[in-house]
């Protein structure tokens, strides 16, 4: 029997690598391979999921293919370049260093190094797959010839609402970061509040990735005087989390760079309109299903929110809902995966 091995950097409970790895982990079991999850990193909740890759050891005998997912540095892509076993590579997009470079060199230097380890490890395997036709540009950049993209595997089954819930409560699920741009997201708050409702409300929902970054946000909060209009949630249990999805009435985006964009495609499943600025892969996620704005002015995403308010909402729940259920049909996207995977890996 064939082994399939992930090797993910680092492995957590609620990201979208993290949650691509368990969903692609499963499909593989259900396709009769024996696999493995190999984690450099497992943070809390998924330790058990995970062989330590300081620990891990190759069985001594048997066929196996080694999927690696790339997002990060690693010391793996180092291990990797010595291996002959037939490598895929998983890629989720790597932010650009300059984008946190002035708040963060030591992982803009590392962000650079993960470029260049995924570029040499194109000479290494022949195939890869991604999520988006924004991430396979990025590839060829990189040297890799052969990509293939397919919508990414995700959980949906908790995200349906009975209602959309009234009023001005926004919503933002991601990393607290300087290429998640939620400072914007501030300023565009104050814009919103000022031309059209002064009790709106924004919730910013994820870890702190920068401290520097973090500590810019509390004190922007407090210089636009939106200490009572703002709230910063991290660690969050999967109920906490669920509720905050329950409770908003927009889901508002300013990332500079996203590769696909999982909380997009979540909040369209949970019927709640979207505003995202249109960069990287936002566009191609989304579609006609909401509202991007192509100007990251305050004015513009105050614009947008507006929009989105309004009498477009219920449309854009709609179109929303109908392209999930599009590209994100179970049956049909597995289909897609097991025809991708059997090629690859038989």
């Amino acid at each position: 029997m064939t082994e399939v091995v992930q090797l993910i950097p680092s492995f957590a409970r609620y990201d979208a690598v993290g949650s691509f790895t368990r969903e692609l982990d499963q499909l593989l079991d259900e396709m009769g391979y024996r696999t493995r999850i190999v984690a450099d990193e497992a943070l809390p909740g998924v330790e058990s999921l995970a062989v330590p890759f300081s620990r891990f050891k190759l069985r001594p005998r048997g066929r196996r293919v080694i999927i690696y997912q790339a997002s990060t540095t690693s010391r793996m892509a180092s291990w990797l370049q010595n291996r002959d076993e037939r490598l895929i590579l998983s890629y989720h997009n790597i932010t650009p260093w300059r984008q946190v470079s002035s708040f963060e060199p030591g992982v803009a230097k590392a962000l650079k190094q993960a470029r260049g380890e995924v570029g040499r490890l194109s000479l290494r395997t022949p195939m890869a797959f991604t999520f988006s036709h924004f991430n396979r540009r990025d590839l060829a950049r990189l040297g890799y010839q052969k990509v293939k993209v397919l919508p990414p595997l995700i959980s949906l089954a908790n995200f349906e609402r009975p209602k959309r819930p009234s009023g001005g409560r926004w919503l933002f699920v991601g990393r607290v970061f300087p290429s998640k741009n939620q400072l914007l997201l501030l300023t565009a708050l104050k814009a919103y509040r000022a031309a059209y409702d002064d009790q709106a409300t924004l919730t910013i929902v994820g870890s702190p990735a920068s401290t520097r970054y973090q500590e810019l946000l509390v004190s922007a909060i407090d210089r636009l005087g939106l200490a009572d209009a703002v709230s910063l949630k991290s660690n969050l249990t999967a109920a906490e989390l669920d509720a905050e999805w329950k409770a908003a009435s927009l889901f508002v985006s300013a990332s500079l760079h996203e590769g696909y964009g999982f909380p997009l495609v979540e909040a369209m499943a949970s019927g709640i309109p979207v505003v995202a600025l249109c960069r990287g892969a936002v566009g191609e996620t989304v579609g006609k299903a909401g509202v991007l704005v192509h100007e990251a002015t305050p004015e513009a995403m105050a614009a947008g929110c507006h929009l989105a308010s309004g009498a477009l909402a219920g449309e854009l729940i709609d179109r929303g809902r109908e392209r999930v259920a599009q590209l994100f049909d179970r049956n049909s996207l597995h289909r897609y995966y097991r025809e991708m995977l059997a090629k690859a890996i038989d």
